[in-house]
């Protein structure tokens, strides 16, 4: 352990004036070009460019996950016991269903609910998997049901290593 001595620390000052040579080359103490420097050095934006719409941020899977229980609220639910078994291949439906998220990021929100521990407990074999509508599409095999356990508990496994781990070097 560090002794207090050792440590000391410095009472807190006021900013030092940047250095002349800072000044000089037009960059704030923070390396950062002036005002003054960057508007000479930029053309002015035209209309067009003032008028573009911006890239937006894509969605992360819990916010497109959102968006699918708020859509589709027969098939994706927030529920944990109320989670049940989706189509096989309900991705192609959803990306013609949503065509403006793209089918990456919609894959991604599928894997964010499928791979919940409610969904993942409530894949029985025999159990109906629905569609979009919430209407039956086919049934949970005994093998799909069996990997889905197998991964639940690895994942819950995993899960509580990590926290006892974390635990520890508290």
């Amino acid at each position: 352990m560090i002794s207090s001595s050792s440590t000391t620390r410095r009472a807190p000052t006021s900013r030092r004036p940047a250095p002349s040579w800072h000044r000089s080359r037009g960059r704030s103490p923070l390396g950062l070009r002036s005002t003054e420097a960057a508007i000479k050095g930029k053309p002015a934006p035209t209309a067009a460019a003032a008028a573009a719409p911006r890239p937006r941020q894509p969605l992360s899977a819990t916010a497109i996950g959102a968006m699918l229980i708020e859509r589709f609220p027969q098939c994706f639910v927030l529920a944990r016991d109320r989670k049940r078994p989706l189509k096989i291949g309900i991705h192609r439906d959803l990306i013609a269903a949503i065509p403006e998220v793209p089918p990456k990021r919609l894959r991604a929100a599928l894997g964010w609910y499928a791979g919940s521990w409610a969904y993942l407990k409530n894949m029985t074999a025999g159990a109906a998997r629905i569609d979009l509508n919430g209407q039956s599409a086919g049934e949970v095999t005994a093998e799909e049901a069996a990997a889905a356990a197998e991964r639940r508990a690895s994942e819950k496994a995993a899960y509580f290593v990590a926290k006892k781990a974390a635990r520890e070097r508290k």
